[in-house]
């Protein structure tokens, strides 16, 4: 990857975060709610409140597809874990799959009975199940494997589910909400395991570490709060540096580091070995509220995406 008129720049995995931008993308007109990198690392994909979705090859950094497959907000993207396809999720109520190297549309589907869907996730070990949550509280495990989908609707929640996301061991679903609790769900059974709660705050969002021992959320205010799954307690809380309430939150692949976005318009990055010393890195990232956070696989790269319709690509 390399800015307009400059030359490459390349990171090892494992080198020193740099704060170096390499390459701004412009596609959207609005808001960037929602950036990911797919699981090989060829693509970056994004979702906006201009009801459009992006993809480029980052190898290049040329956009692929820009789609307008929603009538609404894209409020969440996933890629499948062969990265052949992208879900998408919307304020619109509607579900729809992709094809990444063609932009087909291969399935989509309204549910305007659960209200605008917030969040989207692919299981981690299979191209036909995911889960999506909506702000009516409604959590549905989707089952491609058949020639019809079927829909497992999961109750748990008394209202807004934010987000979900699988385990990285793919035994649980996890989801947060405005109830001021993350929920651990068995994906087979669909039975809750556990629930974390916060008494002071509603979770926004949340996110894995590399094997699943904890867990980032992010809740009201300016921080960020670190469960341990092994023992359901909070940990520590990352605090004190952000100056509006945080957006969104990503570990490292390695899990040793955690990035988190802020309305202040900058990014951090915090070593979670040593959870009470400053950001190792904290610096302005947008020219407005940063929406979204992610790593690329090999944790070289990271991305971020904000209000001012930008997508920032650093190292």
């Amino acid at each position: 990857m390399g800015g307009k008129g400059s030359k490459p720049i390349r990171k090892t995995a494992g080198e020193p975060h740099r704060g170096v931008l390499v390459h701004t993308l412009k596609e959207h007109k609005d808001h960037v709610l929602c950036v990911r990198f797919s699981p090989d690392g060829r693509y970056i994909a994004s979702g906006s409140a201009d009801k459009t979705l992006a993809i480029w090859e980052t190898h290049n950094m040329k956009l692929l597809q820009h789609i307008k497959g929603h009538k609404a907000e894209v409020n969440a993207i996933s890629f499948s874990p062969d990265s052949t396809m992208l879900l998408t999720c919307g304020r619109d109520s509607k579900v729809a799959l992709w094809n990444v190297r063609k932009g087909d549309k291969i399935y989509a589907t309204h549910l305007y009975q659960f209200g605008p869907f917030m969040s989207c996730s692919f299981s981690l070990d299979s191209s036909k199940l995911f889960a999506t949550s909506s702000e009516r509280g409604c959590i549905t495990l989707w089952d491609m494997s058949e020639q019809k989908v079927k829909k497992r609707f999961l109750e748990g929640h008394s209202n807004e589910v934010f987000q979900v996301s699988f385990s990285p061991d793919n035994i649980h679903l996890a989801s947060c909400g405005n109830d001021k609790r993350i929920i651990l769900w068995n994906r087979t059974s669909g039975k809750i395991v556990e629930k974390l709660k916060d008494k002071y705050s509603p979770i926004f969002a949340f996110c894995y570490n590399d094997n699943g021992t904890m867990i980032a959320a992010v809740v009201e205010g300016e921080r960020v709060k670190i469960w341990s799954t092994i023992t359901n307690e909070i940990v520590f809380v990352l605090e004190g540096h952000h100056t509006s309430p945080v957006s969104s939150c990503s570990f490292s692949p390695d899990g040793s580091m955690l990035a988190t976005v802020s309305g202040d318009k900058t990014y951090a990055l915090w070593d979670v070995s040593d959870p009470h010393a400053p950001p190792v890195y904290h610096a302005r990232g947008h020219e407005g509220w940063v929406q979204t956070v992610a790593f690329s696989p090999d944790g070289i790269y990271l991305a971020t995406g904000g209000n001012d319709h930008l997508i920032n690509v650093w190292i």
